[in-house]
C-alpha cells in the first residue's frame, strides 16, 4: 500500500501563485489549492489538512480573517502566510494570531521546500511521540518527587491544575497521563482572541457563515483528556460557559437548542496565581473550583541546573532522528548552558539546541558556537565575549533577519540592507545560509 502522502492547502486568488506551488510541492505533498478565505475553510473541514500556505491580502475574507477562522476550527494547522514586501507588518500581526511564518513574494523554490519539509516532518514526529510513552527527564529532587506524585495522580478521577512559568513540561504531565490511562489528548492553547466555537463547536446553519456543523475541541476530546495551556487568557464569558459544561456534564454548540452529553478529564496549564485573579473578578471562580482541587507545580528551569545535561542529551537525540544529523557539546559549551537561567524554560532550550544542530557544520558545538545572549548572560561564558565577537554576531543576526523578510531574494536583501549583491553573497556564503 502506498504512503499517503502530507497535505498543504495554499489559498491565493492568484491562479498563478496556485500553479506555482503546486509545480513546487506536488511531487512530494499532495496539494490543494483556494481561491477565497471561505472556500479554505471549506477544504479544512471536508480534509485533514497538514500545512497552509495563505495569502494575506484577498478579496472578501482577507488572510488575517481567514487564518483567526482556521485555528478556531483546528488550532494545530500551521500556517504560513504568503505577502509582499509592503505587507511585512500584518505579517507579523498574523504570526501573533498563530501563524508560523511568513514568506515574502517573489518566492525561492529552495526555501518553500525547506520549509514545508521541516514543519510536516515536526508534525509528524510529534505524532509519533505522543503514540509513545513519555518521561520527565532528570534526578533533581523536585523532579523525583513528581515522577512519584504522577503514578498516584493519573489514577485520580479529577481535573488537574498545573502551575508553571511560560515554557515548562505541561503538556508532557498530560501526555504522560494521558498513556498511562490509555485515553486520547487533545490540546486547545489559548489566546487573548480565542472565540467560543473553538471551544464549543458550531451548529450547521445557526449563522451564515456554519457550512455543516463543527466540532469545538470539547466535544472532540469527549471520552478523553483536554489539555488547556495558559487557560488564564481565555475570556471571562467562555470560563463561565467551560465551568457549567463540566459540573453538568453536557455542553451546547454555537446556536444549537440540543445539549451533548460530555465526560472528559481536564488538565489545565497556568503561569499566573489564578487565586488571587479570582479574587481581583479577572478569573471565573466555579472554573477555579473545578480545576483546583489537585494541583501540580513545575519547578522552573534555572532551579534543576544538574537537569540539564541530561536534557540536552535527551533532545540532542530526538533531533538527531528528526534531521538525520548527529552532533555533541564540549564540555565547556555543555558547562555554559548548565550555567544560564533559561527564562524559556524547556521550550527556548528545545528550540536553542535545535537551531544549533541545524547551524552546525562540525560534529562538536563549542562555546563559540552558542547564541551571545547565553554567553553574555552565563558568567561561564563571558570570557568568549569579545567586542570583536559581539559586532560579527550582531552583523550575522542582522542579515539573516533581511533576508529572511526578503523571501531570500538576495537582490531584494542587498537593496535593503544598503550593501552589494556581492558583498551580500560573499556574507551568506560564509554563513552556510
Amino acid at each position: 500500500m502506498a504512503d499517503i502522502k502530507p497535505v498543504i492547502l495554499v489559498v491565493d486568488d492568484e491562479l498563478s501563485i496556485r500553479e506555482s506551488f503546486t509545480l513546487i510541492l506536488g511531487k512530494e505533498f499532495s496539494v490543494i489549492t483556494a481561491a477565497s478565505g471561505e472556500a479554505a475553510l471549506k477544504k479544512i473541514i471536508d480534509e485533514k489538512v497538514d500545512l497552509v500556505y495563505l495569502d494575506i491580502r484577498m478579496p472578501g475574507m482577507n488572510g488575517i480573517e481567514t487564518l483567526k477562522r482556521i485555528k478556531e476550527i483546528d488550532s494545530g494547522i500551521e500556517v504560513i502566510m504568503i505577502t509582499a514586501v509592503n505587507e511585512v507588518g500584518s505579517a507579523n500581526t498574523a504570526i501573533k494570531l498563530g501563524a508560523k511564518d511568513y514568506i515574502v513574494k517573489p518566492f525561492d523554490v529552495d526555501d518553500i521546500m525547506n520549509r514545508s519539509r521541516k514543519l510536516i516532518i515536526k508534525a509528524q514526529a510529534k505524532t509519533i511521540r505522543s503514540a509513545q510513552k513519555q518521561e520527565l527527564i532528570g534526578n533533581s529532587r523536585q523532579i523525583i518527587k513528581l515522577k512519584n506524585a504522577l503514578e498516584q495522580i493519573a489514577e485520580e478521577d479529577t481535573n488537574i491544575l498545573i502551575i508553571g512559568e511560560k515554557g515548562t513540561e505541561g503538556e508532557l504531565i498530560a501526555n504522560i497521563i494521558s498513556f498511562d490511562l490509555e485515553k486520547e489528548l487533545k490540546v486547545l492553547d489559548v489566546s487573548a482572541g480565542l472565540k467560543s466555537s473553538a471551544v464549543f463547536g458550531v451548529e450547521k446553519g445557526s449563522f451564515t457563515q456554519a457550512f455543516e456543523k463543527q466540532s469545538g475541541i470539547l466535544e472532540e476530546a469527549n471520552g478523553g483528556i483536554l489539555f488547556i495551556r495558559n487557560i488564564e487568557l481565555m475570556p471571562k464569558e467562555i470560563q463561565t460557559r467551560l465551568a457549567a459544561s463540566l459540573s453538568k456534564k453536557k455542553m451546547m454548540r454555537d446556536g444549537s437548542t440540543s445539549p451533548t452529553p460530555l465526560n472528559l478529564r481536564m488538565i489545565a496549564q497556568t503561569s499566573e496565581n489564578l487565586k488571587d485573579r479570582v479574587s481581583e473578578g479577572n478569573f471565573e471562580s466555579s472554573l477555579y473550583e473545578l480545576l483546583s482541587k489537585r494541583t501540580i507545580e513545575l519547578p522552573p528551569l534555572r532551579q534543576r541546573e544538574g537537569d540539564i545535561p541530561a536534557l540536552i542529551s535527551h533532545f540532542l537525540e530526538m533531533f538527531a532522528v528528526l534531521y538525520n544529523k548527529e552532533v555533541k557539546f564540549s564540555g565547556e559549551a555543555l558547562g555554559i548552558m548548565a550555567a544560564y537561567q533559561w527564562p524559556g524554560n524547556m521550550s527556548e532550550l528545545s528550540n536553542t539546541i535545535e537551531a544549533l544542530m541545524l547551524s552546525s557544520d562540525t560534529l562538536e558545538i563549542s562555546p563559540d558556537d552558542l547564541p551571545l545572549d547565553i554567553l553574555i548572560s552565563s558568567a561561564a561564558g563571558r570570557k568568549y565575549t569579545s567586542l570583536e565577537r559581539l559586532e560579527d554576531k550582531l552583523e550575522r543576526a542582522h542579515i539573516l533577519k533581511i533576508y529572511e523578510k526578503a523571501g531570500r531574494n538576495k537582490e531584494k536583501a542587498s537593496a535593503m540592507l544598503g550593501m552589494q549583491q556581492k558583498t551580500l553573497e560573499s556574507k551568506l556564503e560564509s554563513m552556510n545560509a
